[in-house]
Parts: C-alpha cells; structure tokens; sequence
C-alpha cells in the first residue's frame, strides 16, 4: 500500500456528500503540526510540517517542512508555506483553488485565540499575497480552520452490548456535539476508528473559522469521517483525519533531514547556558529531493 502510494496510485476513494460538495469547484485540504525535540533536549528545534491536497478527491498529498525556535507551537513560517503550496497547486491544476480547509494538529485549548488565530490570518496574508503576485482578479478562497486534538480525557461507552462493536466500544463513526463540549467553541467529539482492545479515544474538533459550510456541523463531521478513510497505510479508518496524519509523519521524519554531526534528537541533555543558534540549523537542514515532489515521500 505504500509503494503503491509512492509510485503514484491511490488505494481508496471515499466519497461523501461533505466532500461532493467541495468537489464542485477547485479545492485544497491542509494539514499541519509542529514536532518538538524530546523532553530535555533544549537547544534543538521544533519541526513544522505542512501538508496539502492536489488532486479532486483530496487522496493524493504533498509536503513542506520548516524549522524554528524549540517548543513553539506557532508555525513561524505558515504564511510561506502556504503562499508555496497554493502557487504549485495553482500550476499543476491550471488555477487557483476557491475552497481551503485547514486541518490543525497539536493545539492547546489555552492556544485557540492566540495561535489558531494568529495562523488564521498567516493563511490570509499568503492569499493575498499571491493574489497580488499572481495578478489575479477572481474571488478569493473561502478558508475553513479546524483544530483536531486528541490530548484529552474524554471516552464514550456504548449503553448496551448491541451498540457496541467487537471491542465493546462505540462504533466507528460515534459523534457527540450536544452535552459535552466547550461552550465556548464550536467543537464536537468524532469516534472515527474501530476499536481493537481497551477503550477507544475519541478525536476533538474545535472549528474556529468556517466559510464553506457555514458553521454547519453535521457537513464538517461528515467531512471528518470522510477523511479518516483515505489514509494510504490503512485499510480501515483511523482516529483522525488522514491530511493530520500525514502531517505528524513528516514531522517524526525531520530528525533525518539535518546533517547527523548536528546530533538532532540526539540522547544528550543541553545545558542552559548553551545559546540556540536557529541559522545554523537550517544551513545543516536539507529538504526532499526535487524529483519526490508530487509523489508521496513520506509515507
């Protein structure tokens, strides 16, 4: 399944009225998350990852990665990221897309007014800024800006043995939006996996910005569970988002991206007195070779 993913192909195709009606006109969906150095190791830095859809059906993935400051959750670079992603998929899909939805992994329930909408506006200045490059006078894209968390203590239990599964938990596809949200987001709980032993844990979706479905929460849960059938090592569904997925792998893979006399992740403890130097890590960093572009590296 994955060379086959490497090579170009596409396991599965799942279809869904949420994902029909982003079809209808060109569109991306992104994932993101930052990867930080092992606890104790202070001076080395976090990876940022950035992943996004080229293809109708959002089966097919392509990455970026950048480096910054150690334990800063904000991606520093996002606007660069995505103002590169939305110019390729502009190339190689003869135009612009009208549709984003951005899957963010990684943020706190502290995070959501400072950081998520810190990035909200980093996706809207690399809009516009390829907007005005690019001499472009269409409308511009409408940007859907959810985060998925999985650090959390909530669980569901089936109320009885006939709505369980095999593992005795919740069925895939379990939603909770009434009850046990915070009521200070528009958020809901999403089951999307099958249990294999011991008690499930349910993903946590907080939408902070939503202009494609209008705050319509039933589409975006269809969405999500959408989603959690295309990811290319699996033949079931898993816990989150498969753009979300892809976005942690590439950010486990950083370590093998800088030069190994650098030592990153190395089992070494750093003293505070040692001065973190962020240029020269990104001069011993290199990226993935040009000829793996469009074609699935990381899996």
């Amino acid at each position: 399944m994955k060379i086959n993913a490497k090579l170009g192909g596409v396991n599965a195709l799942p279809r869904s009225p949420a994902l029909e009606k982003l079809t209808s006109a060109p569109f991306m969906i992104m994932g993101a998350d930052v990867g930080h150095p092992a606890p104790g190791l202070k001076n080395q830095p976090s990876v940022a990852s950035l992943v996004w859809s080229y293809d109708r059906f959002a089966a097919r993935y392509e990455a970026m990665m950048s480096i910054q400051h150690p334990r800063q959750e904000k991606i520093d670079e996002l606007r660069t990221l995505v103002y590169r992603a939305v110019d390729e998929f502009g190339n190689r899909n003869k135009g612009p897309p009208k549709r984003i939805v951005f899957f963010r992994d990684g943020l706190s329930e502290g995070e959501y007014a400072g950081v998520g909408n810190e990035e909200i506006e980093d996706i809207k200045g690399a809009i516009d800024d390829i907007w005005r490059d690019k001499r472009l006078n269409m409308g511009k894209p409408e940007i859907t800006f959810i985060v998925v968390g999985k650090r959390h203590h909530v669980r569901f239990f089936p109320r009885n043995r006939d709505e369980a599964d095999k593992s005795g938990n919740c069925p895939a596809g379990f939603v909770a939006d009434h009850g046990v949200g915070n009521p200070a987001v528009r958020d809901f709980y999403l089951q999307s996996h099958g249990g294999l032993l011991g008690t499930s844990r349910p993903s946590h979706y907080i939408t902070l910005r939503d202009d494609i479905y209008r705050n319509n929460t039933d589409e975006l849960q269809d969405l999500a569970f959408t989603l959690c059938h295309s990811y290319a090592r699996a033949t079931r569904s898993v816990s989150i988002p498969a753009p979300v997925y892809y976005a942690d792998i590439v950010c486990s893979r950083g370590a093998f991206h800088f030069n190994p006399a650098m030592g990153y992740d190395a089992a070494t403890f750093s003293s505070d007195e040692d001065a973190f130097d962020l240029e020269r890590w990104r001069k011993n960093f290199k990226d993935r070779h040009i000829n793996l572009a469009m074609k699935m590296h990381f899996m």
